[in-house]
């Protein structure tokens, strides 16, 4: 943002960081979504809009995915996952 008239994009990323932040502190569980995001071979947007059937499982994993909690959870267990000896890296 450091030239004059930031870009419509670089506000609605301040924006969008602002309310996960104000969310976080919250307790509020926040995910953050797409029309263009793949649920199951089918796009999110053609399922909200009725003109495609989303499986309830694939939008469940989808919706846990795009929560901070998700990903955290997600990353975690790939580093366990990863690890030679099948531990988390973030071990005390």
């Amino acid at each position: 943002m450091e030239s004059n008239g930031a870009p419509r994009w670089k506000l609605r990323a301040l924006y969008d960081s602002m309310k996960d932040a104000a969310a976080a502190t919250n307790g509020v569980m926040l995910a953050r979504l797409s029309v263009y995001d793949d649920v199951d071979g089918e796009r999110l947007g053609d399922a909200l809009e009725s003109r495609a059937i989303a499986d309830p499982q694939a939008l469940r994993a989808l919706l846990q995915r795009g929560t901070y909690i998700g990903r955290m959870l997600a990353e975690s267990q790939r580093h366990v996952r990863d690890h030679p000896r099948g531990e988390s890296f973030h071990h005390p």
